[in-house]
């Protein structure tokens, strides 16, 4: 790859994560939640699937009432992909 291509590779990589940072940050402050019906719309898999997922510790775990913390799923999916 030429170089200057890695370079802005690199810039729109570090750009990305800049903005992630940013989304997590509002998410904690609006302490935004999702039930298990959005969790399921959002992955695109049943409510089984998110079961299986938070079982085998592929998902993080719901709140005590069974919600997610956006802030945290968005931080989840960051390092998955």
């Amino acid at each position: 790859m030429p170089e200057s291509f890695q370079d802005a590779q690199q810039a729109i990589l570090q750009r990305l994560d800049t903005v992630t940072h940013a989304l997590v940050a509002l998410a904690r402050i609006a302490g935004a939640r999702l039930t298990r019906t959005q969790m399921c719309e959002r992955l695109g898999v049943t409510s089984h699937t998110i079961t299986y997922r938070v079982r085998r510790g592929d998902l993080p775990k719901p709140g005590a009432d069974g919600r997610w913390l956006l802030a945290e799923l968005i931080e989840w999916e960051s390092h998955i992909g």
